[in-house]
C-alpha cells in the first residue's frame, strides 16, 4: 500500500471565531441533543 499526502502552507492571518451557547432557551444549543447526535452517530467496527 502506497500513501500520498500533500503538505501546502496557508495564510494563517485570518481566522473564524464563532461563540456558541449551550444550554435552555432561545439562540442555545442543549447539551442533551448533542450527546444523542453523538450516541445516534457512533462508530462502526471495521477490519482494516
Amino acid at each position: 500500500m502506497e500513501t500520498v499526502v500533500l503538505l501546502s502552507h496557508k495564510n494563517t492571518e485570518t481566522h473564524i471565531n464563532e461563540n456558541v451557547e449551550f444550554g435552555e432557551g432561545d439562540g442555545k444549543i442543549p447539551v442533551g441533543k448533542i450527546a444523542e447526535k453523538a450516541e445516534d452517530y457512533g462508530t462502526s467496527e471495521r477490519v482494516t
